[in-house]
C-alpha cells in the first residue's frame, strides 16, 4: 500500500515518521549545550527509542536509515537530510523545528527545545560522528562575490587548473557512456563525465588534467561559464536526488551546490553573467537558482516531458530549454515569462546550442535535422538533414560554423549557412556528445563506449583517443614499473645482440683484405690477358704474312711452269728460224724473265720457311700466354664467387650492428621515459594520499 502513494507523498511520510519518533522522547540536554555535539554522544540516544524501529539496516523505510552515522548522513529518498554546518539547510532540522512544512511530527507539537537546540548545534557544529571527528565544511550556498560579475572580454590568462588530483573515484570494468562534454572557451581544457566524477583533459595533449570529485552520482550535463573561470555540473542518481555543482577552475575549490531534485539533474546551464543557473530533468520542470545565494529564482512548468536541455543566451537575456516531446521553449532569463515556442522537431531528445550574437538559437534531434531559430519572432530561418537516424549532440563555434554528431556514427563541421565543410572519419561506436576547442582547432566527440576522439578542424586528420575511464594512479604504478621492466629486460638482450654483431668489426677487416686479393687477382689476369694479347697479335700477324707469302708461291709455282715451257718453245724457234733476231732478242727475253720468276719463288719459299719457323717458336709462348690466362681468370673467378657471399653477409650483419645500436639507443630512451613515468605516477599517487589532494 505505501508503494501506491505518491513518490512526493512518501517522501513526506518518511520524513514525518523521522521526526514523530523525537516527540515522545523526555531526554534533555544537559543545563547547557556541550560544545562538541556528536552523533554517537548526543544525537544516537535521541533516535533509538522510536526511530530505529522502522529506519534502520533491515527495515529503511523511504529508504531512510538512521541507525548509523553513515546511514544518516546518506539520506533517504529524498536526499540529504543533514548539511553539516548548516541547519538552516538541513531538511531534518528545519522538519523538527517546524521552520519548513510539513511541521514533524505531524498533529503534535514539536520536540522539547532542549532536543531542537542539541540538533541544531550537531548539524552546525559540523555535523560530526565521534569526539575524534573533524569538523567537515559546510557546502557553500552561493558563488563567491569576485566570480559573479558579467565577463565581457576574454580574461587576463586563460584559465586553468592548478594541480589536482589524477586519482579516479571510479574505475569500472567497462567505460561509461560519455554523457556530457564540455569544452573552456579560452583554455585547451576539456570536461568529461564519468561515474561520480568530471575529469579534466588537456585538448591537444590529450593528457588527464585532474579529477574532480562529485559524489552525488553521474554528471548528466557540463557546462563551462562563458569567461571559463567556472564549471558547471549537473546531475545525482535516477529516481532519488539530483543536484548541480560548480568549481572555480583556476582553484579547483568545489564553490557551491544547488537544487535537490528528487531525481537526477539532466540539464543545467550557468549564465554569462554567473548571475543564474538552471536545471531541469525527469520531473518536466525548469528551476532556476540565484548563483549569489543559491535561493531559487523561480520555476517553470511548461513542459510536458523530460527536460534534456537549458541553455542561457550570450548576452544572459534569455533561457531556452527542450525536452524529450520535441518542444523547444525559450523564457526571459530573469523572470521564467515565456517568450516563445518553438515547434518543428519529432519527439525525442532534443539539443542546443546558441550562437555568440545571442541572435540565433540552433536545434537538433531525433529527426535527424539541425533548426535555425531567429529570436526577434521566433521564425525557423534555415533547416536542413545533418544525420541519418537521428542528431544527438551541436555546438556552435565562435565564428558562427557548427559541429554536429549523430547515429550515424559521424561528426560533422557546417557553415554558418549549412553548408557541409568537412565530414569526419565514421566512428563504429555512436557518438553522442561534440564540442569545438578555439584554442587547439580540435573537434571532439565522445561515443558510446566511454571514447572521446579529437580531431583537426581544419585536416580532419584524428589527433588521438582518450577514456573517460582512466585507470587508478596505483594500476598506472604498476604498469609503469612494469613497462620499466620490460625495458630493461629488452637492453640486456639488446646489449647482448649488440656484442655478438661486434664481431663485424673482425669480418670487415677479413673483407677488406679478401678484396685486396680480389684486386690483385684481377691485376694478374689483367696482365696475363695484356700479354695474352701481344702474343696474340704477333701471331695473327704472322699468320697473316705467312697467308700471303703462301699465296705468292702458289701464283709463281702455277704460273713458272708455263714460262720455262714458253722458254723451250722460243728455243725450238730460234734453232728452227735459223738465227732470227727478234726471235732471239724474244727468247732470251722469256728466259730472262723464267730466271726472275724463279728467283721471286725461291725467295718467296725461303721468305716463308722463316715465317713458319718463326710462327713454330711463338706456339709456345702463346701456350704459355694462355695457360696464364686462364690460371689468372680461374683464380679471379674463384675469389669473386667466395667475395661476393663474404661482402653480403658483412653487409648484413653491419645492418645488424647498426639495427641493434639503433633499437638500443631507443630502448635506452624509453628506458629514461619510462624511469620518468614509474617517478611521476608514484608523485602522483602520493600527492592524491594527501589531505588537500582528497578535499
Amino acid at each position: 500500500m505505501f508503494d501506491s502513494i505518491p513518490f512526493w507523498q512518501r517522501t513526506l511520510t518518511v520524513m514525518v515518521c523521522a521526526a514523530a519518533c523525537l516527540l515522545p522522547l523526555a531526554v534533555r540536554a544537559e543545563d547547557e549545550t556541550p560544545k562538541r555535539v556528536t552523533y554517537d554522544d548526543h544525537i544516537k540516544s535521541l533516535l533509538r527509542a522510536k526511530c530505529f524501529s522502522c529506519h534502520n539496516a533491515d527495515d529503511r523505510k523511504g529508504e531512510l536509515d538512521l541507525s548509523s552515522y553513515a546511514a544518516t548522513r546518506e539520506g533517504g529518498a529524498s536526499g540529504e537530510v543533514v548539511v553539516p554546518g548548516d541547519s538552516l539547510n538541513s531538511l531534518l532540522f528545519a522538519l523538527v523545528a517546524h521552520t519548513d512544512e510539513p511541521a514533524m511530527p505531524p498533529e503534535s507539537p514539536k520536540l522539547a527545545e532542549d532536543s531542537i537546540e542539541l540538533i541544531k548545534a550537531w548539524v552546525d557544529g559540523g555535523a560530526l560522528e565521534n569526539a575524534g571527528s573533524r569538523v567537515a565544511r559546510a557546502e557553500p550556498v552561493g558563488l563567491p562575490p569576485e566570480l559573479t560579475a558579467t565577463p565581457t572580454d576574454a580574461p587576463k590568462s586563460a584559465p586553468m587548473p592548478p594541480r589536482l588530483s589524477l586519482q579516479p573515484l571510479v574505475h569500472t570494468e567497462r567505460a561509461d557512456v560519455v554523457r556530457a562534454l564540455a569544452v573552456s572557451p579560452w583554455s585547451p581544457l576539456l570536461a568529461v563525465a564519468a561515474p561520480k566524477q568530471v575529469l579534466l583533459f588537456h585538448t591537444e595533449s590529450l593528457q588527464l588534467l585532474g579529477v574532480l570529485p562529485f559524489p552525488e552520482g553521474m554528471p548528466e550535463v557540463l557546462r563551462f561559464s562563458r569567461n571559463g573561470a567556472v564549471l558547471l555540473a549537473g546531475g545525482g542518481r535516477g529516481g532519488l536526488a539530483g543536484h548541480t555543482v560548480a568549481w572555480n577552475v583556476t582553484t579547483g575549490e568545489r564553490l557551491v551546490q544547488l537544487g535537490d531534485e528528487l531525481d537526477t539533474v539532466l540539464a543545467a546551464d550557468i549564465s554569462a553573467d554567473h548571475a543564474l543557473v538552471a536545471l531541469g530533468g525527469p520531473k518536466r520542470v525548469v528551476r532556476v537558482f540565484s548563483a549569489d545565494d543559491g535561493r531559487q529564482m523561480y520555476e517553470m512548468r511548461k513542459h510536458v516531458e523530460w527536460i534534456y536541455d537549458v541553455r542561457f543566451s550570450p548576452d544572459a537575456a534569455l533561457l531556452a530549454s527542450a525536452d524529450r516531446s520535441g518542444a523547444v521553449r525559450v523564457s526571459e532569463a530573469w523572470t521564467g515569462d515565456e517568450y516563445l515556442a518553438l515547434k518543428g522537431h519529432e519527439p525525442g531528445r532534443v539539443s542546443l546550442a546558441w550562437r555568440a550574437d545571442s541572435n540565433l538559437l540552433a536545434s537538433c534531434g531525433a529527426d535527424g535535422a539541425v533548426r535555425f531559430w531567429e529570436m526577434e519572432k521566433g521564425e525557423q530561418v534555415a533547416k536542413w538533414d545533418a544525420h541519418q537516424g537521428g542528431a544527438t549532440s551541436l555546438a556552435f563555434t565562435s565564428d558562427g560554423r557548427l559541429v554536429t554528431c549523430g547515429k550515424d556514427g559521424t561528426t560533422k563541421l557546417w557553415s554558418g549557412q549549412g553548408k557541409l565543410l568537412r565530414t569526419f572519419e565514421t566512428l563504429a561506436d555512436e557518438p553522442l556528445r561534440t564540442v569545438y576547442c578555439e584554442q587547439s582547432g580540435r573537434v571532439l566527440t565522445g561515443n558510446f563506449v566511454g571514447e572521446v576522439i579529437a580531431w583537426d578542424a581544419t585536416s580532419g586528420d584524428r589527433k588521438g583517443r582518450l577514456t573517460n575511464n582512466p585507470p587508478t594512479l596505483q594500476s598506472r604504478v604498476e604498469a609503469s614499473q612494469q613497462r620499466l621492466h620490460e625495458l630493461q629486460t629488452l637492453i640486456a638482450a639488446l646489449a647482448r645482440e649488440q656484442r655478438v654483431a661486434e664481431d663485424t668489426a673482425a669480418a670487415a677487416a677479413e673483407l677488406a683484405k679478401r678484396h685486396e686479393q680480389l684486386d690483385d687477382a684481377q691485376r694478374r689476369a689483367d696482365a696475363a690477358r695484356t700479354v695474352a694479347r701481344l702474343v696474340e697479335r704477333d701471331r695473327d700477324r704472322l699468320d697473316g704474312e705467312i697467308g700471303r707469302i703462301e699465296a705468292r708461291v702458289r701464283r709463281l709455282e702455277t704460273g713458272l711452269p708455263n714460262l720455262q715451257e714458253a722458254v723451250r718453245r722460243a728455243d725450238r724457234s730460234v734453232r728452227e728460224l735459223g738465227g732470227d733476231e727478234e726471235v732471239r732478242r724474244l727468247e732470251q727475253q722469256l728466259r730472262t724473265l723464267a730466271r726472275r720468276r724463279q728467283g721471286q719463288l725461291n725467295g718467296a719459299k725461303a721468305q716463308l720457311a722463316d715465317r713458319q719457323a718463326k710462327r713454330r717458336a711463338l706456339q709456345p709462348e702463346i701456350a704459355k700466354a694462355e695457360a696464364e690466362l686462364a690460371a689468372a681468370s680461374a683464380a679471379l673467378e674463384t675469389l669473386r664467387a667466395e667475395f661476393e657471399p663474404y661482402r653480403q653477409e658483412v653487409e648484413r650483419r653491419q645492418a645488424a650492428l647498426a639495427a641493434a645500436r639503433a633499437s638500443l639507443a631507443a630502448a635506452e630512451a624509453q628506458l629514461e621515459e619510462a624511469e620518468a613515468e614509474v617517478v611521476r605516477w608514484q608523485e602522483e599517487l602520493a600527492f592524491a594520499r594527501l589531505p588537500t589532494a582528497q578535499e
